[in-house]
Protein backbone atom coordinates (compact mmCIF):
# COMPACT_ATOMS: atom_id res chain seq x y z
CA UNK A 1 0.00 0.00 0.00
CA UNK A 2 1.26 3.33 -0.87
CA UNK A 3 -0.05 6.32 1.09
CA UNK A 4 0.42 10.23 -0.75
CA UNK A 5 -0.19 12.58 1.63
CA UNK A 6 -0.16 16.61 0.73
CA UNK A 7 -2.68 19.80 0.50
CA UNK A 8 -4.66 21.24 -1.61
CA UNK A 9 -3.51 20.98 -4.98
CA UNK A 10 0.09 19.89 -4.16
CA UNK A 11 0.32 17.58 -6.90
CA UNK A 12 -1.16 14.52 -4.72
CA UNK A 13 -3.43 12.80 -7.57
CA UNK A 14 -1.05 13.37 -10.20
CA UNK A 15 1.67 11.77 -8.88
CA UNK A 16 -0.28 8.70 -7.15
CA UNK A 17 -1.91 8.37 -10.67
CA UNK A 18 2.43 8.49 -11.93
CA UNK A 19 2.90 5.33 -9.95
CA UNK A 20 -0.24 3.63 -10.73
CA UNK A 21 0.58 3.70 -13.95
CA UNK A 22 3.85 2.53 -13.31
CA UNK A 23 3.07 -0.46 -10.95
CA UNK A 24 0.49 -1.53 -13.84
CA UNK A 25 2.70 -0.93 -16.25
CA UNK A 26 5.53 -3.47 -14.97
CA UNK A 27 2.74 -6.08 -13.73
CA UNK A 28 0.68 -5.97 -17.00
CA UNK A 29 -2.27 -5.35 -15.35
CA UNK A 30 -5.26 -2.53 -15.39
CA UNK A 31 -5.26 0.02 -13.09
CA UNK A 32 -8.78 0.97 -11.44
CA UNK A 33 -9.10 4.58 -10.35
CA UNK A 34 -11.69 4.51 -7.64
CA UNK A 35 -13.13 8.07 -6.99
CA UNK A 36 -14.98 9.28 -4.19
CA UNK A 37 -16.43 12.40 -4.66
CA UNK A 38 -19.93 13.36 -4.54
CA UNK A 39 -21.50 16.62 -6.57
CA UNK A 40 -23.26 18.53 -3.85
CA UNK A 41 -22.83 21.93 -5.94
CA UNK A 42 -22.34 22.91 -9.33
CA UNK A 43 -18.73 23.18 -8.81
CA UNK A 44 -18.27 19.97 -7.92
CA UNK A 45 -20.20 18.35 -10.42
CA UNK A 46 -18.19 20.35 -13.30
CA UNK A 47 -14.85 18.99 -11.40
CA UNK A 48 -16.25 15.27 -11.47
CA UNK A 49 -17.37 15.46 -15.30
CA UNK A 50 -13.66 17.23 -15.73
CA UNK A 51 -12.29 14.18 -13.48
CA UNK A 52 -14.31 11.56 -15.61
CA UNK A 53 -13.00 13.05 -19.26
CA UNK A 54 -9.26 12.83 -18.27
CA UNK A 55 -9.59 9.32 -16.89
CA UNK A 56 -11.28 7.71 -19.24
CA UNK A 57 -8.30 6.67 -21.50
CA UNK A 58 -5.60 5.31 -19.01
CA UNK A 59 -7.98 4.08 -15.85
CA UNK A 60 -11.25 1.85 -15.45
CA UNK A 61 -13.02 4.41 -13.18
CA UNK A 62 -15.20 3.13 -10.03
CA UNK A 63 -17.06 5.75 -8.68
CA UNK A 64 -17.82 4.91 -4.77
CA UNK A 65 -18.45 7.77 -2.61
CA UNK A 66 -20.16 5.40 0.36
CA UNK A 67 -19.24 1.96 1.80
CA UNK A 68 -15.86 1.59 0.17
CA UNK A 69 -14.90 -1.12 2.21
CA UNK A 70 -17.06 -3.21 0.48
CA UNK A 71 -16.60 -1.93 -2.94
CA UNK A 72 -13.07 -3.24 -2.45
CA UNK A 73 -13.99 -6.81 -1.11
CA UNK A 74 -16.20 -6.99 -4.16
CA UNK A 75 -13.93 -6.09 -6.56
CA UNK A 76 -12.46 -9.00 -8.91
CA UNK A 77 -8.82 -8.18 -8.61
CA UNK A 78 -7.33 -10.07 -11.67
CA UNK A 79 -10.06 -7.43 -13.73
CA UNK A 80 -9.36 -4.24 -11.37
CA UNK A 81 -5.24 -4.73 -10.93
CA UNK A 82 -3.49 -1.83 -9.21
CA UNK A 83 -6.29 0.82 -7.47
CA UNK A 84 -6.13 3.88 -7.13
CA UNK A 85 -8.40 5.70 -4.20
CA UNK A 86 -8.90 9.33 -4.83
CA UNK A 87 -9.39 10.19 -2.21
CA UNK A 88 -9.75 9.29 2.05
CA UNK A 89 -10.53 12.98 2.67
CA UNK A 90 -13.43 13.48 0.41
CA UNK A 91 -14.64 9.93 1.42
CA UNK A 92 -14.70 11.31 5.07
CA UNK A 93 -16.24 13.94 4.26
CA UNK A 94 -19.09 12.28 2.56
CA UNK A 95 -19.71 9.92 5.85
CA UNK A 96 -19.27 12.54 8.12
CA UNK A 97 -22.70 14.26 7.29
CA UNK A 98 -24.33 11.06 5.31
CA UNK A 99 -27.92 12.84 5.97
CA UNK A 100 -28.88 15.82 7.99
CA UNK A 101 -26.96 14.52 11.15
CA UNK A 102 -22.70 14.78 11.48
CA UNK A 103 -22.02 11.32 12.26
CA UNK A 104 -20.15 10.39 15.97
CA UNK A 105 -16.33 10.54 15.94
CA UNK A 106 -15.85 6.99 16.81
CA UNK A 107 -18.35 5.67 14.01
CA UNK A 108 -16.51 8.37 11.28
CA UNK A 109 -13.16 6.36 12.47
CA UNK A 110 -14.70 2.46 12.43
CA UNK A 111 -15.72 3.61 8.97
CA UNK A 112 -11.77 4.46 7.99
CA UNK A 113 -10.25 1.23 9.80
CA UNK A 114 -12.97 -0.75 7.81
CA UNK A 115 -11.31 0.32 4.47
CA UNK A 116 -7.90 0.31 5.69
CA UNK A 117 -8.84 -3.69 6.70
CA UNK A 118 -10.22 -4.27 3.24
CA UNK A 119 -7.15 -2.33 1.32
CA UNK A 120 -5.08 -4.39 3.12
CA UNK A 121 -6.54 -8.02 1.79
CA UNK A 122 -6.13 -6.75 -2.11
CA UNK A 123 -3.86 -8.53 -3.81
CA UNK A 124 -2.20 -6.30 -6.16
CA UNK A 125 -0.89 -2.80 -4.93
CA UNK A 126 -2.69 0.13 -3.94
CA UNK A 127 -2.10 3.48 -3.89
CA UNK A 128 -3.92 5.94 -1.71
CA UNK A 129 -4.38 9.66 -2.07
CA UNK A 130 -5.66 11.68 1.09
CA UNK A 131 -5.61 15.56 2.53
CA UNK A 132 -3.39 16.69 5.37
CA UNK A 133 -5.46 18.82 7.43
CA UNK A 134 -4.13 19.15 10.47
CA UNK A 135 -1.57 21.71 10.30
CA UNK A 136 -3.82 25.00 9.71
CA UNK A 137 -5.95 26.77 12.15
CA UNK A 138 -8.16 25.12 14.83
CA UNK A 139 -11.81 24.67 12.70
CA UNK A 140 -14.43 26.94 14.37
CA UNK A 141 -17.24 24.56 14.13
CA UNK A 142 -17.12 21.13 16.19
CA UNK A 143 -18.12 18.82 13.26
CA UNK A 144 -15.47 20.40 11.31
CA UNK A 145 -12.57 19.53 14.11
CA UNK A 146 -14.26 15.93 14.72
CA UNK A 147 -13.77 15.67 10.77
CA UNK A 148 -9.79 17.21 10.88
CA UNK A 149 -9.35 14.76 13.96
CA UNK A 150 -10.68 12.08 12.49
CA UNK A 151 -8.54 12.17 9.06
CA UNK A 152 -5.48 12.68 10.88
CA UNK A 153 -6.02 9.43 13.04
CA UNK A 154 -6.93 7.62 9.93
CA UNK A 155 -4.10 8.90 7.85
CA UNK A 156 -1.84 7.82 10.74
CA UNK A 157 -3.12 4.71 10.55
CA UNK A 158 -2.92 4.47 7.12
CA UNK A 159 0.82 5.75 6.95
CA UNK A 160 1.90 3.03 9.94
CA UNK A 161 0.39 -0.33 7.47
CA UNK A 162 1.55 1.31 4.23
CA UNK A 163 5.05 0.60 2.84
CA UNK A 164 5.42 3.80 1.06
CA UNK A 165 4.35 7.19 2.24
CA UNK A 166 4.72 10.10 -0.20
CA UNK A 167 4.42 13.60 0.95
CA UNK A 168 3.63 16.11 -1.84
CA UNK A 169 4.34 20.19 -1.20
CA UNK A 170 3.92 22.30 -3.90
CA UNK A 171 4.29 19.87 -6.44
CA UNK A 172 7.77 17.95 -5.36
CA UNK A 173 7.00 14.32 -3.92
CA UNK A 174 9.24 13.63 -0.76
CA UNK A 175 9.73 9.96 0.44
CA UNK A 176 8.28 9.32 4.20
CA UNK A 177 8.50 5.43 3.84
CA UNK A 178 10.22 3.14 1.33
CA UNK A 179 9.69 -0.54 1.23
CA UNK A 180 8.71 -0.45 4.61
CA UNK A 181 11.52 1.84 5.73
CA UNK A 182 11.09 5.00 7.39
CA UNK A 183 13.44 7.57 5.55
CA UNK A 184 16.46 8.96 7.42
CA UNK A 185 14.68 12.02 8.57
CA UNK A 186 11.56 10.32 10.23
CA UNK A 187 10.50 8.56 13.31
CA UNK A 188 7.24 6.86 14.19
CA UNK A 189 5.10 7.86 16.88
CA UNK A 190 3.12 5.33 18.44
CA UNK A 191 -0.36 4.93 16.53
CA UNK A 192 -3.37 6.53 18.71
CA UNK A 193 -6.49 4.89 17.98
Amino acid sequence: MHLVLGGARSGKTAYAEQVALTKAHFLQVPVTYVATGVAMDDEMAMRIERHRTLRDKEFQLVECPRNLDKEVAALDPKRSGVLLIDCLSTYLGTASFDGLESVPEEQLFSIMMKLLESLQEYPWPVIIVSNEVGMGIVPLYESARVYRDVLGRANASFANRATDVTWMMAGMAVALKRDGTLSPFCELWPERR
